[in-house]
């Protein structure tokens, strides 16, 4: 019934993270109204300042307002925070145990050897011949005491990840030897446990470790994405200009996900076949989150194709039949089938095409639109109107097809909120309650004996006091017996009286008759 108590209840799984979300979405959105802002919060707090505060909190990407999706996603982020918080803190406090056991072992081990030396003279001698024979089998403990002091450093004073943490370690790791990328399971005083992506749980050793290069995500700001697009040689610079203007836009009116900032970089020019140009946009979070990284990548790439389509820009690489698909772009080999009308010139293809092929007539200063869509052809000068694009405008994101929605994330905006990959407390989630289970039957158990004896106890405490009773009763029988024993002309002297009296009184009727 407590509301904090609730709210916590709620945090301790994804699906409640998620309902909580939801109802704070539902609770503060104003009708008519698909988003949060600023002033709606302010109802629920006495001072502006903590309204701000907590604004701020959920607006991660600072666009002024707050999506229900954008709600989901900080509110199980918090969630797995919180997890992450509990679960460093438990590894910390075991390996600090562990640590503290074996400083006492060596602590004890000095306390035998001051002791020794202290009652006896001659243990010094004793001690100075064992000194010097473990100096001699030092080699065999070097490799475990450099290992030792390395994972103490590391995991004390270099400290580079936490519990949760989504890492990339450069070195001989993963599949190719190159590092890979890993989610930090658990944290031990010798070794650490990583989930890969795919699953897999691998563990290191932390002297290893603390020689490597770590990247770590979560403690990583806004990060940035360079694509490299291989474009034809002719390609001209109007067209790349209009291809950075549009990918502008694009970013622009999907603030949530992206800065509005498009960079254009020439990598090279490879023999006057093709240019490598690098498209670089910036992302508004880091990668800690799997599913919302591939969620706005795939979203950006999918627009990346469509604009490319739009401007008109092609790969280098011809796709002819009978043509080989080495031939440079810029060469005019394409043209429309034989007897079109209009002035061509003839040329003949290259080795690479088909045996018995007729020669190809080009035409010079026409327009290809004749040309069959199939061919895959293209004109260094005139352009190809997209497929995708229609006689008046449409708004971005809109199918060709009247009523279609076109996901641009490819189905990843469901999953964003609920990163499966991420998720390394599921484990030691059910570990914990298979503990807690085993506790509570433990101590369920416990509380039945107690019980069991506690009633033992209890008849056997009656049964006692019964006996008790009884032999009080009989020692009471016991003592008057004996008192009658003791004084036996008692009953005898008043049975005379007695005598006496009736003998009296019987003379007395006699007289009186």
């Amino acid at each position: 019934s407590d509301p904090y108590q609730v709210v916590l209840a709620l945090l301790r799984t994804t699906s409640g993270c998620q309902v909580l979300a939801r109802r704070l979405y539902r609770t503060f959105a104003r009708d008519g109204f698909d988003t949060v802002f600023s002033g709606d919060l302010k109802e629920a707090y006495d001072d502006n300042e903590e309204a701000e505060a907590a604004f701020s909190m959920f607006d991660r990407d600072m666009n002024g307002d707050i999506s229900m999706e954008e709600l989901e996603g900080v509110c199980v982020d918090i969630g797995r925070e919180r997890k992450s918080i509990t679960a460093s803190l438990k590894d910390l406090d075991s390996v600090v145990s562990k640590l503290d056991q074996v400083f006492m072992f060596f602590v004890f081990i000095i306390i035998i050897i001051v002791f020794l030396t202290l009652i006896s003279t001659s243990a010094a001698g004793v001690l100075t011949s064992a000194g010097s024979t473990i100096l001699a089998l030092s080699w065999m403990f070097s490799t475990t005491a450099t290992e030792f002091l390395q994972s103490i450093i590391f995991v004390f004073v270099k400290h580079p990840f936490d519990v949760g943490d989504r890492v990339t370690i450069y070195g001989n790791s993963g599949a190719s030897g190159l590092g890979d990328d890993y989610f930090v399971k658990e944290i031990a005083l010798l070794y650490t446990e990583f989930k890969k992506m795919e699953g897999h749980i691998v563990q290191a050793p932390n002297s290893v470790l603390n020689n490597l290069f770590i990247l770590n995500q979560r403690r990583t700001g806004a990060l940035a994405e360079a694509l490299p697009i291989v474009i034809k040689y002719g390609t001209t610079v109007d067209q790349m200009e209009r291809l950075r203007h549009r990918l502008v836009e694009f970013v622009r009116s999907e603030r949530r996900d992206f800065q509005s900032m498009i960079l254009h970089e020439l990598r090279e020019v490879t023999e006057n076949l093709s240019l490598t140009l690098n498209v670089v946009f910036f992302y508004k979070s880091n990668w800690q989150n799997e599913g919302l990284r591939l969620q706005r990548r795939n979203k950006f790439l999918c627009m990346l194709m469509i604009a490319l389509q739009e401007v008109g820009i092609e790969g280098p690489r011809m796709n002819l039949q009978g043509y080989n698909v080495d031939t440079p772009f810029h060469v005019a080999y394409a043209g429309p089938p034989t007897g079109a009308p209009s002035t061509y010139q003839h040329h003949t293809p290259d080795e690479g095409a088909a045996v018995g092929a007729e020669p190809v007539q080009v035409p010079i200063g026409k327009s290809f639109h004749n040309i069959p869509e199939n061919t895959g052809s293209s004109s260094g000068v005139q352009q190809r109107h997209s497929i995708l694009r229609r006689d008046i405008e449409r708004s971005r994101g809109e199918s060709t097809h009247n009523n279609k929605h076109v996901d641009f994330s490819l189905g990843m905006s469901d999953l964003s909120s609920n990163d499966i990959l991420g998720d390394v407390f599921e484990d030691r989630g059910i570990a914990a309650h298979r503990d807690e289970i085993a506790r509570s039957a433990n101590q369920h158990a416990d509380e039945r004996w107690m019980q069991k004896i506690t009633q033992e106890e209890g008849i056997a405490s009656q049964d006692g006091r019964t006996s008790a009773d009884s032999r009080s009763v009989r020692s009471e029988h016991d003592e008057a017996s004996s008192a009658r024993h003791r004084f036996p002309g008692h009953r005898n002297r008043g049975s005379v009286s007695r005598g006496h009296g009736d003998l009296e009184s019987g003379s007395g009727r006699g007289v009186q008759e």
